[in-house]
């Protein structure tokens, strides 16, 4: 997406923008968007709109964002994407059109894929049209997103200090990413929709066996993750996917370089799992779709 088409964009949807050092409302002025007590944040050539106060540290470089997409395209996903978009389309039917497209925040959406690859499935299945927001702390994975040609905001941004308004999101997906509960249930509106995709304890295990054999613990982690979410939100349903998925040798390194699961090996464990790659891979997801409570 061009700048001239993201500025576009954006100055159609400027409503959904809070400043995020004030708190004002946004509007595009030129290339800009700019709150009325003068905050500005330019449109970046690459097409996408940095809302941060402060850069963070981060270890989510541009090779991670690549090799994520890679696997993206490969079709790590594609199962689990197929089960959002049929929920979001369950979602949908009983609803009249409001005649403005609902709004989806992938809210740490990385390279932007899943969520690009999830408004196509709905679009090419249902014909149902989203307007999807992107945002991350990761500016090298906003610029790799930026350069998809879909109908799509993509933001870098600071989900504990959201640059959105309330009630802005009809849906907003969590995907394998940290997540603000009390952000999320700000922005969602009264009947909207959070999707958190928590991984279980198989997810990846050839890799995890691999690189820490049992000295990992991932069942804990994922009830732990479930617990949180029924904490914040009442519990519309929930499932789990899981399937295998076929790796190649480029698949395999490809997987090692995108995965914090890997952070915690040294570069002699790397090289030698990389050495002996499984005929397949575990993707084991839970979905939990909840409403705001009350």
């Amino acid at each position: 997406m061009t700048i001239q088409e993201q500025a576009g964009l954006l100055a159609e949807e400027a409503s959904l923008f809070a400043c995020p050092v004030c708190g004002e409302a946004m509007e595009m002025t030129g290339s800009s968007l700019r709150c009325a007590k003068g905050h500005s944040y330019d449109v970046a050539k690459p097409g996408y709109v940095n809302l941060l106060r402060n850069p963070p540290s981060t270890r989510y470089d541009k090779s991670l964002f690549v090799s994520r997409r890679k696997l993206m395209e490969d079709g790590l996903f594609d199962s689990l994407l197929d089960r959002l978009a049929e929920r979001i389309q369950a979602n949908e039917a009983p609803q009249e059109s409001s005649g403005s497209a609902p709004r989806l925040l992938d809210a740490g959406c990385g390279e932007g894929s899943p969520l690009v690859r999830l408004q196509e499935r709905l679009a090419g299945r249902a014909g149902l049209e989203l307007l999807g927001v992107g945002v991350d702390l990761a500016k090298e994975g906003i610029r790799l997103a930026a350069r998809s040609s879909s109908r799509t905001v993509w933001c870098v941004g600071d989900l504990a200090n959201s640059p959105f308004r309330d009630g802005s999101f009809r849906y907003i997906l969590s995907l394998l990413s940290p997540s603000n509960y009390a952000e999320f249930r700000r922005l969602l509106e009264a009947d909207g929709l959070v999707l958190k995709v928590v991984p279980q304890a198989d997810y990846l295990q050839e890799l995890r066996a691999r690189l820490y054999g049992d000295s990992l613990r991932p069942e804990e982690e994922a009830r732990q993750a479930a617990d949180w979410f029924r904490q914040h939100f009442q519990l519309a349903d929930e499932e789990t996917v899981r399937y295998s998925f076929p790796v190649r040798e480029e698949t395999w390194s490809e997987l090692l370089a995108m995965t914090p699961l890997a952070w915690k090996a040294t570069a002699e464990q790397l090289a030698e799992v990389r050495q002996s790659p499984p005929a397949e891979v575990t993707v084991s997801m839970r979905i939990l779709a909840g409403r705001r409570p009350g």
